[in-house]
């Protein structure tokens, strides 16, 4: 490696102040110093970074080049120096959250938004994740928190987890769906006949599992809920979503919550959860911020 960032931060300066002179002026060195640390680095190279025909000593095209590259190497090398002082503050350098599809990515993003505010350094990282598949993230060290877990996948690990909200789900097909005009309560056999809308489980190595697919009943497997939610929607599918996110739907009859004559298990636990072996200051951070919103009982916006 024959760069330096103390000659790239020289050139910057040069290529900053359009001279030598004033580069100099706001290093606090002389100039005759600073065009000894250019002209090493000329020497290095084997290029020409300053044309000295010019009383200015402007930058020559191979000079602007490097100039641009050395900002991009110098705020990687401040920003590695910020993230190691964190480390050394027991602050991670870097956190990866996996969110389940039942979670608003718009309070997600919140979170995070003021989690920067504490340190804008530390590097974050958000998955999305459904079903099993932010157990599995954790179990796999693929993340270090999972936000909307379902309670009763919890692996058998060491893990720490917390309840986050319960979601209501209904049952709902589209307007035009033929199911939509049924009066009497909906059977398991009736519903059975119609293609289901499901979210695929996003496991790698944890068993997957479906919900509330009968068997024998055909099915549409998507990405996530929100996917789920357009496919129902547009009469693709019947299924289960949650209660929030079809609300508006419902009021405006664009979707019908037929009556049904069995129990289905609506309601659904969700958990946030870590990996209890290593906890920075970072991950602390998120757990308590969770811990006192889930308090409000209102975290799902759906």
């Amino acid at each position: 490696m024959k760069l330096n960032l103390g000659q790239l931060r020289d050139l910057d300066a040069v290529a900053r102040h359009a001279s030598v002179t004033g580069a100099a002026r706001a290093l606090y060195r002389s100039p005759s110093t600073l065009s000894y640390s250019i002209r090493r680095l000329e020497e290095t190279l084997g290029i020409t970074l300053l044309d000295r025909r010019s009383h200015s000593a402007r930058l020559t095209r191979q000079g602007e080049a490097l100039a641009e590259e050395a900002r991009s190497l110098l705020a990687h090398a401040e920003r590695t120096e910020r993230r190691m002082r964190l480390a050394q503050k027991g602050w991670e350098t870097s956190l990866t959250i996996a969110a389940s599809d039942l979670v608003p990515m718009g309070r997600v993003l919140s979170l995070i938004g003021q989690f920067y505010r504490e340190t804008p350094d530390t590097r974050v990282h958000v998955t999305r994740e459904v079903l099993t598949g932010g157990w599995d993230a954790l179990v796999a060290s693929r993340a270090d928190l999972a936000i909307g877990v379902p309670a009763d996948g919890a692996p058998g690990t060491a893990v720490e987890a917390r309840t986050l909200a319960k979601v209501k789900f209904v049952f709902v097909v589209a307007s035009d769906h033929p199911l939509a005009t049924e009066t009497a309560p909906l059977s398991a056999e009736r519903i059975r006949h119609h293609r289901a809308v499901a979210a695929s489980d996003t496991t790698r190595g944890l068993p997957a599992r479906t919900l509330r697919i009968l068997e024998g009943q055909p099915v549409l497997s998507v990405p996530d809920q929100a996917t789920k939610h357009m496919a129902i929607l547009r009469g693709l599918g019947v299924g289960f979503l949650p209660e929030r996110m079809v609300a508006e739907d419902i009021r405006q009859k664009r979707l019908v919550a037929p009556a049904l004559s069995f129990t289905a298990g609506e309601s659904h636990t969700l958990c946030y959860a870590w990996r209890a072996d290593e906890v920075g200051h970072g991950l602390a951070w998120f757990a308590a911020r969770l811990e006192a919103e889930a308090k409000t009982g209102d975290w799902l916006l759906y």
